[in-house]
C-alpha cells in the first residue's frame, strides 16, 4: 500500500470517532435537558402546596380535581355501560322480532302443514268411501248371483224332484201293469200236449203296449223259447191280451211279460 492510502485510511478513522464524540455529548445534553424539564413541572406542584395558607382552598381544590377526575373516570364508565345496555336493548328488540318472525313462519308451516293432513285424511276418506262403494256393489252383485244360483238350484232340484217322482211313479205304474198281465197269462195260458210228450220246456217274451187308460193295445212275441209250440201258445195269448183292462192310467207302458213251459211244476 501506499503512504497516501495509509493516510486516508487514518483520516477515516479519525472522522468516524469525531462524528461519535459528537453524536455522545448531544446524547448527554438532550438527556441533560429532559431531567431538567421534569425537575421544572415537578417544582412548581410543590411551591403551589406550600405557598397556599388557606386551609378550605386547600382542603376544595383537591375535592374539585377529584370530583373531576370520579367525574372523568365515571362518565366514560356509564357512557359505555349506556352503549352496552343499548346494544343489550337492541339486540334483545332483534331477537324479540325473530321470535316473532319464527313463529310467523312457525305458524305458515303449521297452517301448510295441517292443509297437507286435512287433505291427506280428505283423500283417504274418499279412497275408503270409494272402496266400501265398490264392496257394496260386489256383494250386491254376489247376492243377486246368489239369488239366480239358488233359484237355478232351486228349478233343478224341482225339475230333479220332478223326474224322480215321474220314475217313481212310472216304476208303479210298471208293476202294478206287470202284475196284471201276469195274472192274465197264467190264467189263459195252456201247456201243449205235443210239447209235453216231446218233454220240451222253455220261456217266451211277450211285449204289450199299455196306453194312458191302461188297456192293452198291441202285444208282440219279443223272445222265442226255441220251440214252435211254444211260440205258438205264447202268439195265442198275446191276441187273446189285446183290450185286456190293466187298471193302470196316467202313462203309455211298454211291458214285457215272460211265459215259462216247464214239466217239473205240476
Amino acid at each position: 500500500m501506499n503512504l497516501y492510502d495509509k493516510y486516508e485510511q487514518k483520516a477515516n478513522r479519525a472522522s468516524f470517532l469525531i462524528t461519535l464524540l459528537v453524536l455522545i455529548v448531544l446524547l448527554s445534553v438532550f438527556e441533560f435537558n429532559t431531567s431538567v424539564e421534569v425537575e421544572a413541572q415537578v417544582e412548581p406542584q410543590a411551591a403551589y402546596a406550600v405557598t397556599v395558607m388557606d386551609s378550605n382552598v386547600v382542603l376544595k381544590e383537591p375535592k374539585v380535581v377529584e370530583e373531576i377526575k370520579t367525574e372523568e373516570r365515571v362518565n366514560p364508565v356509564n357512557e359505555h355501560v349506556k352503549d352496552d345496555f343499548q346494544s343489550e336493548e337492541k339486540i334483545e328488540t332483534k331477537v324479540k322480532e325473530d321470535k316473532k318472525v319464527d313463529k310467523k313462519v312457525e305458524k305458515k308451516v303449521e297452517k301448510k302443514v295441517k292443509t297437507k293432513n286435512e287433505k291427506k285424511i280428505v283423500k283417504n276418506k274418499e279412497k275408503v268411501a270409494k272402496k266400501e262403494i265398490k264392496i257394496a256393489k260386489n256383494t250386491e252383485k254376489l247376492a243377486k248371483q246368489g239369488e239366480n244360483l239358488n233359484s237355478t238350484n232351486n228349478s233343478e232340484n224341482e225339475s230333479k224332484a220332478k223326474i224322480a217322482y215321474e220314475r217313481e211313479q212310472a216304476k208303479i205304474s210298471y208293476k202294478n201293469a206287470f202284475n196284471s198281465l201276469l195274472a192274465f197269462l197264467s190264467s189263459k195260458k195252456q201247456y201243449p200236449l205235443k210239447a209235453k210228450k216231446l218233454n220240451q220246456e222253455g220261456e217266451c217274451v211277450i211285449v204289450f203296449n199299455v196306453d194312458k187308460f191302461g188297456k192293452v193295445v198291441s202285444a208282440s212275441l219279443k223272445k222265442s223259447s226255441e220251440y214252435p209250440l211254444l211260440d205258438r201258445e205264447c202268439n195265442s195269448l198275446a191276441s187273446k191280451a189285446v183290450g185286456f183292462d190293466s187298471k193302470v192310467l196316467g202313462k203309455e207302458l211298454n211291458v214285457s211279460v215272460p211265459v215259462k213251459f216247464s214239466l217239473t211244476s205240476r
